[in-house]
Parts: C-alpha cells; structure tokens; sequence
C-alpha cells in the first residue's frame, strides 16, 4: 500500500463530500458518501481506486441515500466477487432504489466471501420484495463462519415466504454473538416469526439479540416462541424486542417478561409493546422484573397505546426515576 494511493482515494471520495477512515494497518476501510446522487461511474471510479489500496479485510461502505440503484449494486457486487478475502463487510444502501434485481446480484457475489464472519446489510427503504430476500437467505446458508449478523429491511415488502428461508438458514449459525433483524413495516405474521424463533434457539453464544418487527401480524404464538428461544439462551447481555403496533397482547407480552427474568446478565433491554393491548397486570409484571436485574446499564420501555391505568403510569415514572438514580440510563415512553 502507498500513501498516494490512499490519498487518490480521499480525493476522489471528497468529490461527494464524503470522507474515508482506515485503521493503522489498512485492513478495515471506510467511506461514506451520504444523500449525494452517487453517480454509477463514479462508484465505480471509488471501487477501482480501493483496488490499490492493498487487501482489505473489512470494508464498510456508506451510501446512505445515494440513489446508486441496481446499477450501482451490480457495480458493488462485481467489487466483492474480486475481493473474497474479506472478513468483514458493513454495506449501507438505504434508500437508494434498490430492487430484488441489485440485491441478487449483491447476494451472489455474498456466496464467494467463504471467510466473512461479520456481515452488515442496511437496505431500508427500498423495494425489496421477497424474491431478492429469498436469494439473500439462500447465500447467507453458505456463510458457515459468521459471527456478527445485521440485516435492516424496514420499509420494504417482504412476506412470510422470506422470512421462512431465512430462518432455515440462519438454523445451524450456532457461531453467532449477535444476531440484528430489523423487519418493520413489512409482511410478516406468526408463522415465519415462530420458525424465525426455532432457529434462534440453536444460538448458543448469542450475546446480543435484537429484533425490530413493528408494524407487522405478530401474535400471541410469535410471542410465545420467541420467549422460549430467550429461555434458551443464557449469555445474553443485550436484548431488543420491538413489537409495536401488533397483537401480542397480555400472554403475549407476559411471556416475554417471564423470559427475561432469569437473564441476570443482562445489561441492556428494549422493549417495545407499543398498542398490543397490554393491561395493568402485565405492566406491573414489567416493573417488577426490570427492578430485580442487577447487571442493567440501559434501558428502552415503549408501552404506549395500551390499556393501563394513571396507578400504573405514575409507577412507571417512579420506576424511571430510580433506575437513574442508580446510574442507569432509562428512558420509559408510557404515553398514548
């Protein structure tokens, strides 16, 4: 590696107003080039100029609202077919037009990277549909070696259909520590979600579980299952579950809450029930739980649009008070 290449490479990049960070060695690479209309060309102008860098091992790439579309996709797929040592890539297209057509191709140039244990992927706000999830699920099942795993669909168009060949991937990735699925706002019901939860089950090492399913037709069985896919996992440190805005209600909810209970090592939770018609019982089970763990260092409650009454709002506020008094940061939303 020179330092002119490098340099030729934070010229161009600059162009866009964007900016590129490297380690000491230049093995981990990245740029960002955010809401600039990053041209095709010119992606594929930065793309060549990396090639004379040296051999990555880690590239994250921010194109955050570039409107690189398909074509730059395709471009960015060809980039990675060439590069197949890599062992970790951090890939955010969101919003950028995107379709199943750029994500196919993005998937099947994922097959090549055999080595890749930490795999981000942001394609929120495209327009995703479940035939280029479903090509994405098929090459993650190649990806044996994974141990950081960050998918963010929100806002998309997937079903049922991509999320159960996800899960049949994602069955024997039993090296996994964390484990990100942001599926707002799309297509999925109880029947993905729980084979979703089986899967998660086999992941013993989890330490980190989130999963953003707001807006979606998740039940009481999803709830269900994904508690006991909890109960089986005992080195969590942090847990997010965002089921805003779906139909989880009380047994629902209380599985969950039940689920938590015995993790004593965790230091971070989220949880988001907002509008599942969750009532006072279950909301004092809540503040009864989370004031019994003594490892918590944060703390995200979002119950809105439920059915407790002002007793339990004022708790809820008590609660938020002395979780801070205890250094923890807490932020309790209980507002309709």
């Amino acid at each position: 590696m020179s330092s002119s290449a490098l340099g030729e490479l934070k010229k161009v990049v600059a162009e866009k107003g964007g900016s590129v960070d490297h380690d000491k060695e230049l093995k981990h690479l990245e740029i960002v080039i955010r809401e600039s209309k990053v041209e095709p060309f010119f992606l594929k102008k930065v793309l060549e100029k990396l090639n004379y860098i040296g051999e990555l091992t880690y590239l994250t790439l921010d194109l955050w609202g570039d409107e690189i579309s398909d074509e730059g996709a395709e471009i960015i797929a060809s980039y990675l077919e060439d590069h197949v040592n890599l062992s970790g890539l951090d890939l955010n297209l969101r919003n950028n037009k995107v379709t199943d057509t750029g994500l196919i191709d993005i998937s099947r140039s994922l097959i090549a990277l055999r080595g890749l244990t930490h795999l981000s992927l942001n394609l929120r706000l495209n327009n995703i549909h479940d035939d280029g999830g479903i090509e994405l699920a098929k090459a993650l099942n190649k990806l044996d070696k994974l141990i950081v795993l960050e998918l963010n669909f929100r806002l998309n168009f997937l079903t049922d259909s991509f999320l159960e060949e996800l899960s049949e991937s994602l069955k024997d990735k039993k090296l996994l520590t964390k484990l990100s699925l942001d599926l707002t706002s799309n297509d999925i019901s109880d029947n993905s979600f729980t084979k979703l939860a089986d899967s998660i089950k086999n992941m013993k090492e989890l330490t980190e579980l989130i999963l953003e399913f707001g807006t979606n037709k998740i039940g009481i069985k999803g709830a269900q299952a994904i508690a006991n896919a909890i109960d089986s996992l005992d080195k969590l440190e942090t847990i997010i579950i965002d089921l805003n805005h779906n139909y989880i209600v009380d047994l629902g909810a209380s599985s969950i809450i039940k689920s938590i209970k015995s993790k004593q090592r965790l230091k971070r939770i989220g949880l988001g029930f907002v509008s599942n018609g969750l009532t006072n019982n279950t909301i004092l089970a809540l503040i009864d739980v989370i004031s019994k763990l003594n490892m918590l260092e944060d703390i995200n409650l979002s119950l809105g649009g439920n059915m407790f009454d002002d007793d339990i709002t004022l708790m809820l506020q008590q609660l938020q008070e002395a979780l801070r008094n205890k250094g923890i940061r807490a932020v309790i939303e209980h507002f309709f």
